[in-house]
């Protein structure tokens, strides 16, 4: 398109060969850079030590995003050190990731000045963005992905230290967030909740607030394709009349964990005890032990772990049901089961669409009993389930597409540096 643009690409360390939220969320913004400039420099930032083998893995991999150059820096054990020990003090993300050494070694590592566009990936890196395009004629673009001071604020069920960390940093990240909101001309977000719950928190102008646009992510043309014809399934006659609920996710994020656990301690016992015949599927990799241990003593519980063909998979599951007490961003794997059109059970606190309704495309739940009372239903009204698979995959087909989610970004990038030049 217009290939005179420059990037710069200021991100995190990510590996793009995992499939989870944040690395689909990073590749999708790259992506879209990608159909709008042929010139994107790329800096990475990671906490820890890169090896060589790493780094031109990345760099051959990257390169299918139109990125030219690409420089690696690796935060010193001295930072590491210092930013923990600043934690009481409110400057953990400051001193990881808009220290006086990363800006220094920006400064030398490329000419700011040459940029039509700096991108950063998270709240956190566009604070080192501040600093360094401030007084430039350049657009200033971030994605907070989700409002992180949200997350924090409704995490459950977590450890005592984990929940001291999220109290330490919670004013650090507000002001943080609200920085990022105040300074970068175009902002990009996972939800409406999210850019609600920014508009009142952080008590700014509608000018500010308006220049936060919600992007979800992508998901695979493949199962979008797949999803098309799961809808059949449930009109056919189930000769065993066994029903297959499933949880996907990686089980040792903490909060899929949690779901894990409630879902087969309090739903899936609740259920089984009314219907003999139901089997839960655990999907998805690394099992925590406090999981493997809780899936053996259950009976019809198959811990399938990671697998390569999810249309094979879920075309013998017949509804995907996420417990998540923690659901914050837009949840991969609610788009997964949207794209499969199977039916899927989530907390209404995942809802990041006013397109999705529960009852026609999705169901919703935010209780125990509502879980339990919905798969029950389901259950007795097999059938039923066939037009909530079709609305499920239309809505993936319509919203959930690449090239609708690299529209929109590209649209919106294209719209906002018009306006600043």
């Amino acid at each position: 398109m217009l290939q005179q643009i420059k990037v710069l690409y200021l991100t995190r360390i990510f590996d793009l060969e995992r499939e989870d939220g944040i690395t689909r969320r990073f590749k999708t913004t790259l992506y879209s850079l990608s159909r709008i400039s042929n010139a994107i420099d790329c800096i990475v930032i990671s906490p820890r030590k890169i090896e060589n083998q790493e780094k031109l893995s990345f760099r051959t991999k990257i390169k299918e995003y139109n990125v030219e150059n690409i420089v690696f820096y690796e935060i010193p054990l001295t930072d590491k050190i210092f930013s923990i020990a600043m934690i009481p003090f409110g400057y953990y993300y400051r001193s990881l990731y808009a220290s006086k050494r990363l800006i220094e070694f920006i400064e030398n590592s490329v000419d700011l000045a040459k940029y039509d566009i700096v991108f950063s990936n998270y709240f956190y890196v566009s604070a080192l963005a501040n600093k360094q395009c401030a007084g430039m004629n350049c657009l200033r673009i971030v994605d907070l992905v989700d409002a992180v001071s949200l997350h924090n604020k409704e995490a459950k069920g977590i450890s005592l230290l984990r929940k001291l960390f999220y109290l330490l940093i919670s004013s650090e990240v507000i002001k943080l967030e609200k920085e990022a909101v105040l300074s970068q001309d175009l902002l990009f977000i996972t939800s409406d909740i999210e850019k609600n719950y920014l508009k009142d928190k952080l008590k700014i102008s509608n000018e500010h607030i308006n220049k936060i646009k919600v992007l979800g992510n992508y998901v695979d043309e493949e199962l979008i394709d797949c999803g098309k014809t799961m809808f059949q399934k449930y009109l056919e006659k189930r000769e065993d009349r066994s029903f297959k609920i499933a949880f996907i996710g990686a089980m040792d994020y903490y909060p899929n964990e949690q779901a894990v656990v409630r879902l087969i301690n309090r739903i899936f016992s609740s259920v089984k005890e009314k219907f003999q015949n139901v089997e839960l599927y655990l999907i998805g990799k690394n099992p925590t032990r406090k999981i493997q241990k809780i899936a053996l003593r259950k009976g019809n519980v198959k811990l399938l772990g990671y697998v390569d063909d999810l249309c094979q998979t879920f075309r013998k599951i017949d509804m995907l049901v996420l417990p998540m007490r923690i659901a914050s961003g837009v949840q991969n794997k609610l788009l997964t089961g949207l794209a499969l059109g199977i039916p899927v059970v989530i907390n209404s606190r995942a809802k990041f669409s006013t397109n999705l309704e529960h009852g026609y495309n999705v169901f919703f739940a935010d209780n125990d009993q509502e879980y339990i009372q919905i798969v029950c239903t389901a259950i007795e009204s097999y059938a039923s389930l066939s037009e909530i698979s079709k609305n499920a995959n239309q809505f993936a087909r319509e919203y959930l597409s690449k090239e609708s989610i690299a529209s929109a970004f590209t649209e919106a990038v294209l719209k906002a540096l018009g306006r600043v030049r």
